[in-house]
């Protein structure tokens, strides 16, 4: 979650924690689970996407 304060685009905080083939699927979870946060109103998730750590989230 550190990796996404401040917000980040999706793939970039994946590099951060290493590699984002590895990365995405926990972060996938992540964000069904809304510990993530991402704006996806008249957008869809891509990897320039930002993500954010849920304002009650433990970042």
């Amino acid at each position: 979650m550190q990796a996404f304060v401040p917000p980040t685009p999706l793939v970039a905080g994946a590099a951060r924690v290493g590699d984002p083939l590895t990365v995405l699927p926990a972060l996938f979870h992540l964000l069904r689970q809304q510990i993530l946060t991402v704006d996806l109103v008249g957008a869809v998730l891509a990897g320039s996407s930002v993500v954010c750590a849920a304002p009650w989230s433990r970042a």
